[in-house]
C-alpha cells in the first residue's frame, strides 16, 4: 500500500506517452511504448541503431502519425488534435536533430535564430545579439557567428545546434543524438555543456543515444527501448544494478562497438 500512494503522489510528467505504436508496413517498430518524462528532468533513451528511437522522437513532435497510442504533453494529447492546434505548444520545444542540420547557406548567427527572427520581427542586430549570447552559453566566441557551418568544425556544429534548440529558453528540449560522431573528448565537452545549460534553464529534456558513456555523464533518468518496447527504465543510478537481461546485453554490445 505504502507503494501505491508513492505512486499515486507522483507529480503528472510533462511528457507521457502511452500505447504508442507505430509499423512501416509489415516492420513494427514501436509496439506499444509507455513512456514518462518528469518535468525538470533529463531522460534518456538507450537503443541500437535501428531500434526505433528517432522515429519516437519523430512521433513526438508530430512529424511521424502514430498507428496507435498517445502522446500527452501538458496535459494536451497532440495525436487527436490536428497540427495547428499544436503550433503554439511546439513552440516551447527546442530540438536539436541528428547531424545538427544546419542550413549550409546561412551563417552561423541566421542559424540560430532561424526559427525566431520572425516570429519576434527581430532586426538583424536584435537576432545576432540573441545569438551571440547563446554562443556565449555553448563555449563559443562572438567571432563564430558570422561564420558558416563549413567554415567550423564537427564539434562546434554540434554546439551550434544545441544554441538554435535553446534559443528560445524552451520548457520541453528534444535532442537526436547531440554528441554522434564526436571523439571522446568532445563528447564529454558537449555533454557538460549540455547539463549545465539544461540545469540553468530548469528544461525538461529528453535525449535519444547509443552511447552509454553519455547517457551517465548526462541523464537523471534512463530508459532502454528493445523490440519495440520498453525493457527497463529508472533512475541513472540504479542502471548497473538494474537486474535486467536487455540492459546487460545493450552495456556488453556498447564495449563491443566501443573503438580500441
Amino acid at each position: 500500500m505504502a507503494e501505491q500512494r508513492s505512486l499515486t503522489q507522483q507529480p503528472t510528467p510533462k511528457i507521457r506517452v502511452r500505447g504508442l505504436k507505430k509499423a512501416f508496413g509489415d516492420k513494427v517498430v514501436l509496439n506499444g511504448i509507455d513512456l514518462d518524462v518528469r518535468a525538470g528532468d533529463h531522460l534518456v533513451l538507450l537503443g541500437v541503431s535501428g531500434s526505433g528511437k528517432t522515429v519516437l522522437l519523430k512521433c513526438i513532435l508530430g512529424l511521424i502519425d502514430a498507428d496507435a497510442g498517445s502522446v500527452i504533453i501538458d496535459g494536451e494529447n497532440i495525436i487527436e488534435r490536428p497540427p495547428v492546434a499544436n503550433e503554439q505548444l511546439m513552440q516551447r520545444i527546442g530540438v536539436l536533430f541528428q547531424n545538427g542540420a544546419l542550413f549550409d547557406s546561412l551563417t552561423i548567427w541566421e542559424n540560430i535564430t532561424f526559427g525566431i527572427r520572425d516570429k519576434h520581427a527581430l532586426d538583424a542586430g536584435e537576432a545576432k545579439a540573441i545569438a551571440k549570447r547563446k554562443l556565449a552559453a555553448v563555449g563559443l566566441g562572438p567571432d563564430v557567428a558570422d561564420l558558416y557551418p563549413a567554415e567550423v568544425s564537427g564539434g562546434m556544429q554540434k554546439r551550434v545546434a544545441f544554441a538554435r534548440a535553446i534559443v528560445s529558453n524552451p520548457e520541453i528540449l528534444l535532442l537526436d543524438s547531440p554528441t554522434a560522431g564526436l571523439d571522446p573528448i568532445l563528447t564529454t565537452i558537449v555533454n557538460r555543456l549540455m547539463k549545465t545549460t539544461i540545469g540553468e534553464l530548469h528544461s525538461t529534456a529528453l535525449t535519444i543515444t547509443q552511447d552509454v558513456t553519455s547517457a551517465l555523464q548526462i541523464a537523471d533518468r534512463i530508459a532502454l527501448l528493445h523490440d519495440g518496447l520498453i525493457a527497463w527504465e529508472g533512475p541513472v543510478m540504479d542502471i548497473r544494478r538494474s537486474g535486467s537481461a536487455q540492459v546487460d546485453a545493450y552495456f556488453a554490445y556498447n564495449r563491443e562497438q566501443a573503438p580500441a
